[in-house]
């Protein structure tokens, strides 16, 4: 009975250490659960390297995760108020993926932010119950945007209108036959679609950020434990290192020519 236990036990320790060498965090989660409920307190040296290793990966990818969902929140805020869901959809679906993986990282506020972009997004949205046959559905034709949605007027009419000649800080006019030159409500798509074209080209060409800290690249202010060393603890980094790598990352601190913190 002991044997075979020690043999589960061995196995247990066998696939976490491959996980963590896969980088298969999911994986990594669920066999560090057993493992935890499974061996003994006495572990072995190689056991605990092992765990070490597990714990260590768990926290980098949570501290990664927590900066990921700060960035897609400023992002998905700096987006028009009035965008549809089926555009929010996919980058809500990132935000929540990478809040899962954060985690306890998380604070009370993010977590509200995120469950109201799911909201938003029409993802908490249960599926209506179906009583009858469902419908074909039928193929409608994509609506052209409404560019002046996407412009604040201040903005729409800084340059002249290339369809009806308006200058620079003139309303746009209607441009019929009539010749009555009434002012249109909103500018022309014509004037307002270089204006979007050149705020793409300005977001495409923004350099990415760098990438996250990770925990093991900073020192521990608890323990002392330097740059590539594990804190001096059985269930993984102090929580203030993790911060400190939070910290380093959200002030885009560069990294050090050398492994070690500068």
């Amino acid at each position: 009975m002991l044997e075979q236990q020690a043999e589960v036990r061995r196995s247990l320790l066998a696939d976490l250490d491959a996980a963590v060498a896969a980088g298969d965090t999911p994986r990594v989660r669920t066999l560090l659960t057993h493992v935890n409920m499974t061996t003994v307190p006495d572990r072995t040296e190689e056991e605990i390297r092992v765990v070490g290793e597990a714990a260590d990966h768990l926290a980098s990818v949570a501290s990664a995760a927590a900066e990921r969902v700060q960035v897609l929140l400023e992002d998905l805020r700096s987006h028009p108020r009035n965008r549809p869901e089926h555009q929010l959809r996919p980058q809500v679906q990132q935000l929540i993926q990478a809040a899962v993986e954060a985690g306890r990282l998380l604070g009370q506020r993010q977590q509200n932010q995120v469950a109201m972009w799911k909201a938003r997004a029409g993802l908490g949205k249960p599926a209506p119950a179906q009583t009858t046959a469902p419908r074909t559905p039928v193929e409608r034709p994509r609506q052209r945007p409404q560019l002046h949605k996407q412009v604040a007027r201040r903005h729409g009419i800084k340059t002249s209108c290339p369809r009806c000649r308006a200058g620079s800080g003139q309303e746009c006019i209607v441009d019929n036959e009539s010749h009555t030159r009434q002012v249109r409500h909103v500018p022309h798509d014509e004037r307002l679609q270089p204006i979007i074209d050149a705020r793409r080209e300005r977001q495409r060409n923004q350099p990415k950020p760098p990438p996250p800290w990770r925990v093991y690249e900073v020192t521990c202010p608890d323990c002392g434990q330097g740059a590539d060393a594990r804190c001096a603890t059985m269930g993984g980094p102090h929580r203030s290192r993790v911060e400190r790598a939070k910290e380093f990352t959200r002030l885009r601190k560069p990294r050090p020519a050398t492994s070690a913190e500068a």
